[in-house]
């Protein structure tokens, strides 16, 4: 298989950024003139955007996780050298390699695009704290954002923050990916799995705006729902995380030995 299949989440990851580049922050480059506080590296962002291009990533991101790394799950399994290398090296040095392999992959396929954006935020508008008064139209809420106060405090922190929190979910979406491999032989469902989850969650999530949260609408740092504590999120990642590695390593076994 080539090997370009493995980025195609990050390209349509780096695309949909680089659209919101040139929708959202170009056109308001002719309204900076020194004077103008309204528009800074942090709210043009694309996590702090409320624009159409921020809804679209986030909620494309299970999706283009699973369009990287994690298909090698597939294809060695499909090509038989899953078998050869098992046979070779046993399972565990399988399940050791793989498995960061796909977690860093996942995990890349959204950071990077994040990054890249920021860059371009970086790079085209004043580094300036949002303020709270000429900024009062933002949708940064402690009810719908993780840190809401350092925004306007320590804004560095939070970006830094909302660089990591993605990325770890698109790692994790990748990892259940790649799993579900050893279970289904139907790569279609194993991709877009992840997007039907967050897709149920979050219609339970308009249903139950307390109880339960939307993965997707957790990490965008915009907010576009009520979020729990970061502890609650990061217990919460932690369980499926660790679910994910022992139904990861049962599936290896099961096709080591069948």
């Amino acid at each position: 298989m080539a090997i370009s299949k493995y980025f195609g989440g990050l390209i349509i990851g780096v695309g949909i950024v680089i659209v919101h580049v040139i929708a959202t922050m170009l056109p308001l480059l002719s309204q900076i003139d020194g004077n103008n506080y309204w528009f800074s590296t942090y709210n043009r962002w694309i996590s702090f955007d409320s624009s159409n291009w921020t809804i679209i990533f986030f909620w494309v991101l299970p999706i283009i996780s699973a369009v990287g790394t994690n298909q090698i799950i597939h294809d060695d399994i499909s090509s038989g050298f899953f078998w050869q290398q098992v046979s070779k090296q046993g399972y565990q040095k399988y399940i050791f390699y793989t498995f960061p392999i796909i977690f860093l992959g996942g995990f890349l396929i959204v950071l990077i695009p994040l990054m890249i954006n920021l860059f371009f935020a970086w790079a085209l508008f004043p580094t300036i704290k949002p303020d709270f008064i000429l900024n009062f139209n933002s949708v940064v809420l402690s009810q719908t954002t993780f840190m809401a106060g350092k925004y306007y405090t320590n804004p560095v922190s939070l970006v830094l923050l909302y660089l990591i929190l993605p990325s770890l979910l698109g790692g994790l979406f990748a990892l259940i990916s790649g799993m579900l491999s050893f279970y289904l032989d139907n790569q279609f469902i194993t991709i877009t799995v992840g997007f039907v989850l967050s897709l149920f969650l979050t219609i339970l999530t308009s249903i139950f705006p307390h109880q339960v949260f939307s993965p997707v609408l957790m990490v965008a740092g915009v907010g576009f729902g009520y979020v729990p504590s970061l502890s609650s999120f990061i217990v919460g990642w932690s369980i499926a995380f660790i679910l994910t590695l022992l139904l990861f390593v049962l599936g290896v076994r099961r096709h080591a030995f069948d």
